[in-house]
């Protein structure tokens, strides 16, 4: 069982006169296998309570052949509707298991030699995560993505998905959502539980988020958010620090454009002395990411140039960066 801490344990239980044990393998968060062991006169345990996806297999321990039969056309048995019949033949000291699919009460007979014995089954539907709350918050560029649980059965992880959805992205045939990130999920929890993702370096644009939360057998649910999350046009013209800094090969410096304008990028080396022109040409205000290649570079000290013209005015800013190979 898994005890208070969420430690899976083992269990035993053995009844020495007969020779019967009952073991029970847990994960904790993950579908169990459950052990029933049939005697020479009896099944044990004759009753189970287990979760829809775990397995339930038969052993026969006893010194006779066996059969397990339940369903549908056997005398005696039932299970859910539309559940195929199971049917287990077990020479003595065989097993053979079944995966069960399906919520609902199964009443199944073992067939021996000389008598009949029954069991039943109680299979319980997992609780889905009970999101309680999915909201967004903007700044700048960045989205906040925040959702709490008050309750995670089986729960492995929730993957953030977004999708652009605007007017550069209009006819396109790849409106499609990406996973940028992934957060774990706490497995079984009957608490509150708080969640946050970041976004950030995000363009100007709409976006669609949603969550896609997955359970340990690979099953999953979305979660969407409301509404559409708007990242607007920045105020003034604004240079970010390089990401990484020093770097090798590659470095990302954020740009805020306010408006349509003419853009030269000039990288110099310490002595003042031109060594590439990274970009030139006109851009749409928006927040942009502008990256710089210093695969073919010496390390050392560099100075990026930005002169940005837009709506009559024209600005300067230079950033030092530091590639170290």
């Amino acid at each position: 069982m898994v005890n208070n801490l969420g430690i899976s344990t083992f269990i035993w239980a053995i009844r020495f006169m007969s020779v019967c044990f009952v073991l029970l393998i847990s994960n904790y968060g993950k579908a169990s296998t459950y052990y029933v062991n049939i005697g020479n006169s009896f099944v044990s345990p004759s009753s189970i309570t287990i979760t829809v996806g775990d397995t339930l297999i038969w052993r026969n321990i006893s010194n006779q052949s066996a059969e397990v039969q339940c369903g549908y056309g056997y005398a005696g048995t039932s299970s859910p509707e539309g559940v195929s019949p199971i049917v287990i033949s077990l020479l003595p000291g065989a097993d053979e298991g079944r995966k069960i699919t399906v919520s609902g009460s199964y009443y199944y007979k073992v067939v021996l030699n000389e008598l009949n014995v029954f069991g039943d089954i109680i299979a319980v539907a997992p609780l889905p995560v009970e999101l309680t709350d999915f909201v967004a918050t903007t700044i700048k560029n960045e989205v906040i993505l925040d959702w709490s649980t008050s309750g995670e059965i089986n729960n492995e992880r929730f993957e953030i998905q977004r999708m652009r959805v605007d007017r550069k992205t209009e006819g396109s045939s790849s409106l499609v959502f990406e996973t940028v990130g992934t957060l774990q999920g706490l497995g079984n929890s009957s608490n509150i539980h708080n969640y946050t993702y970041l976004d950030k370096n995000l363009e100007s644009g709409t976006y669609l988020y949603r969550l896609k939360q997955y359970d340990f057998n690979g099953n999953f649910v979305y979660h969407s958010l409301a509404a559409e999350i708007e990242i607007g046009i920045p105020g003034k013209f604004r240079v970010s620090n390089n990401y990484p800094n020093p770097f090798n090969p590659e470095t990302t410096i954020g740009l805020d454009i306010p408006d349509f304008g003419s853009l030269k990028t000039v990288l110099y080396n310490v002595s003042g002395k031109e060594v590439s022109v990274v970009f030139s040409g006109m851009v749409d205000a928006g927040y942009r990411l502008m990256r710089i290649d210093g695969s073919k570079l010496n390390s050392g000290y560099y100075f990026c140039r930005f002169e940005y013209s837009g709506n009559s005015n024209t600005e300067v800013i230079t950033r030092k960066i530091m590639l170290i190979k």
